[in-house]
């Protein structure tokens, strides 16, 4: 292995950088580890105002840290994972690459010498200025373990980091991401490290640091990631209405056009936050008001006839939006002859939703209100119907046209219920 001469200050710091970037091709396309590659887990959508990042903390559990980890985290540790807002995507990029950037002066070309790390992972190896590191891919992963000459175990720890990765589901960047582990003692035989993992979501940036062993702040963001509240982001576009799951995956319903109660409507789906759509299949309905999904393959879509009677009918997707099939709803019996109308279902978690009716309550009234509520707790499989301002474990309130919904400290907001709904959620 050649050591290379570059003139740059010595920080005395050695480094782990691992870097996401969707455009990195997998070159370990045969290996079995579950990195993710393009559906992130699930992060909320939040406001930005300027170009410096809008911060807020989420308290995380460190979990099964070693004595020794816990020892060596100093003042280098958190224990929360800040996530920073930027006012565009491109501004949160420019952090990643600062990130990145910092302390990194070795360099890894295609010729390089590679290293075999086991479970089908070969790195390639460089060395400068007493530091050694590797270099592999994972999916939209780029790793790279750099150390100090004197420290032992530099590839085992890489090692680590790939057995680890072979189990375990880092959360996706859709654009990039890095982990950075600092070797801070050069004078030390073992390394001594210290983690910084940062990621991108859209405009979004996450970093959480610790101290110690870097496959403990793995496991940390790994389980912290897993634990991210389940929510839906609605979208009214005028002719298409969306909802996202997480920053980068959505799912679209258009209208197309076409006569009165037979319009054609096309449902697209998105795993790059908008950017392309793909179309999952067409069909043909009087009145589809938005589109609602629990995973990427279970969705819901409410089909409304123009005068409100005997609907809304709910129509039902196990396949991503390729097929849909109706699922009938139960009526309260003081409401069969009513003109009925609804938006789409709104869900709390992947089992716990609900459908607000609203409309005319008989046939020769002219005011509209909210009628009823449907309530699921089984993930939309089956419907309970309750007339009242509570049912199935929820209750809810009707302020005007503002309709509020709770489950338990949760709350759900529907703002102008009567018509283009405006949703806001409280966990």
């Amino acid at each position: 292995m050649n050591k290379h001469l570059v003139t740059v200050p010595i920080t005395g710091l050695a480094l782990l950088a691992l870097v996401g970037c969707a455009t990195t091709p997998d070159t370990n396309g045969a290996n079995n580890h579950q990195v993710a590659n393009s559906t992130a887990n699930g992060f909320g959508v939040h406001d930005v105002s300027n170009s410096s990042g809008a911060k807020r903390n989420i308290g995380l559990n460190i979990g099964n840290l070693t004595k020794s980890d816990a020892a060596s985290q100093g003042n280098e540790s958190s224990s929360k994972i800040r996530e920073t807002s930027y006012a565009t995507s491109s501004a949160a990029a420019n952090q990643i690459a600062a990130v990145q950037k910092a302390g990194r002066y070795l360099t890894f070309h295609s010729n390089n010498p590679l290293v075999n790390l086991g479970l089908g992972i070969a790195a390639k190896q460089d060395a400068a200025l007493d530091h050694d590191g590797l270099q592999w891919q994972e999916g939209n992963w780029t790793i790279e373990t750099l150390w100090f000459d004197g420290n032992q175990g530099g590839q085992q720890m890489a090692k680590n980091v790939v057995t680890y990765l072979h189990t375990h589901m880092l959360p996706a960047p859709h654009d990039h991401g890095v982990i950075i582990v600092n070797s801070t003692n050069p004078n030390s035989a073992s390394i001594q490290a210290s983690t910084i993992i940062a990621w991108q979501e859209g405009n979004q940036v996450d970093q959480f640091k610790q101290s110690g062993n870097p496959v403990s702040a793995l496991s940390a963001v790994v389980n912290q990631t897993d634990e991210k509240p389940f929510e839906q982001t609605f979208k009214n576009l005028g002719s298409s209405k969306q909802v996202f799951l997480t920053p980068s995956m959505g799912f679209q319903v258009t209208n197309l056009g076409g006569g009165a109660s037979n319009f054609q409507y096309q449902f697209s789906k998105t795993t790059d936050g908008g950017k392309t759509w793909t179309k999952s299949s067409t069909g043909h309905y009087s009145d589809v008001e938005g589109i609602s999904f629990t995973d990427e393959k279970t969705g819901f879509l409410l089909n409304n006839s123009p005068a409100y009677a005997i609907t809304p009918d709910l129509f039902v997707t196990h396949d991503g939006g390729v097929t849909w099939t109706e699922q009938k709803l139960p009526i309260p019996s003081a409401y069969k002859n009513a003109y009925r109308s609804s938006n789409y279902p709104i869900f709390f978690s992947q089992m716990v939703g609900f459908i607000p009716v609203y409309g005319q309550p008989t046939e020769q009234s002219t005011t509209r209100k909210f009628l009823y509520m449907l309530v699921t707790k089984d993930g939309g499989k089956s419907w309970t119907v309750s007339t009242t301002s509570q049912g199935a474990g929820l209750s809810w309130h009707v302020n005007g046209q503002t309709l509020t919904v709770t489950n338990g400290t949760q709350a759900i907001t529907v703002n102008d219920l009567l018509g283009i709904w405006n949703v806001s959620t409280k966990h």
